[in-house]
């Protein structure tokens, strides 16, 4: 049980740092059980519990976290609200939903319970379908009418339909995690960067740089004028 107040946490009567991508897990998979998928060997550590996560960043100054839906749970957002409920005021959060299943029902009722965004991810879906469904555009259009992000969580393929995506929904908030990935196959690519950068022109696109040492560690751009792009962005 989080049996702690947000208090306990944080010292709120001073600014702090956000951090805005965490995701926590329990070991107690008899409540929160994992999605058909994942086993208890999937979880490394077994255990990352808002108290474990704390005693990091609040020696470092963090006093508010956006939790991001942990995908042992797929489309089971329970841990992650009540560790939101709990600790009120602290946590806000990034959920995962079925866009297939009455999408702006879901995202409506889960905003009232303080999720600010939704993370979407092609899967096993091509580039060229797979923000194409009616439930995607309506994730967008909800998006865009309560001022709900789009989280995407994508490798650089992916980014074209993204800004077509955009063109249709400009008012949509739209969030691209970890850089795009760009740099997970060892490569980073002029074109790449180019997509990723389009994407500029869109007024309520925000990129987060998570894991960019983590993908590219001491490589080198394909080319000058790939360093050219990657200093623009």
């Amino acid at each position: 049980m989080l049996a702690n107040p947000a208090n306990a946490f944080v010292d709120n009567s001073a600014a702090g740092l956000i951090d805005a991508h965490v995701h926590v897990w329990t070991p107690d998979t008899r409540r929160y059980p994992l999605a058909s998928g994942f086993a208890k060997e999937d979880m490394k550590p077994a255990s990352f519990t808002p108290e474990q996560f704390m005693a990091h960043a609040k020696p470092n100054g963090v006093t508010r976290i956006v939790l991001i839906q942990m995908s042992f749970y797929r489309y089971d957002n329970s841990y992650m609200l009540r560790v939101m409920h709990e600790h009120a005021g602290v946590y806000s959060g990034v959920a995962v939903i079925d866009p297939n299943d009455r999408p702006r029902e879901r995202m409506k009722k889960l905003s009232e319970k303080g999720v600010r965004g939704f993370r979407i991810r092609p899967h096993e879906q091509k580039p060229d379908v797979w923000l194409s469904g009616d439930g995607m555009k309506a994730m967008w259009k909800c998006g865009a009418d309560e001022g709900l992000a789009m989280c995407h969580l994508i490798n650089p393929e992916f980014l074209l339909p993204v800004g077509e995506m955009c063109r249709q929904y400009p008012k949509t908030p739209v969030v691209i995690d970890h850089f795009a990935r760009i740099g997970i196959d060892g490569k980073i690519r002029g074109s790449d960067l180019d997509n990723l950068c389009r994407l500029a022109r869109y007024e309520h696109v925000s990129v987060k740089i998570s894991r960019w040492a983590r993908l590219v560690p001491q490589r080198k751009m394909e080319s000058s004028s790939s360093r050219r792009m990657y200093a623009r962005c």
